[in-house]
């Protein structure tokens, strides 16, 4: 989560370094490719990440549980990553 901030922690910008302007520039590049990532506000609020600084094209949803049972509603499938 502190990686898709824009103003991520200081001991994580030393720990991450250039990774977090790929990252930033993966999420940019899957949205324009029309995949579409979602934010758990409860997950920003557990983690301590003002929702104001989520990255552009990383929608904020109440519940990223309750967002991926609408999707599953919808006929959309889990694809899990390990």
């Amino acid at each position: 989560m502190k990686y898709l901030s824009t103003s991520p922690p200081a001991d994580t910008e030393q720990e991450a370094g250039g990774i977090l302007m790929e990252i930033e520039s993966n999420v940019e590049a899957l949205a324009e490719l029309g995949v579409r990532q979602e934010i758990c506000a409860v997950a920003t609020r557990v983690f301590g990440i003002d929702n104001k600084t989520i990255l552009p094209g990383l929608p904020l949803v109440g519940d990223g549980f309750i967002s991926l049972i609408g999707y599953q509603a919808q006929g959309y499938h889990l694809v899990p990553v390990f």
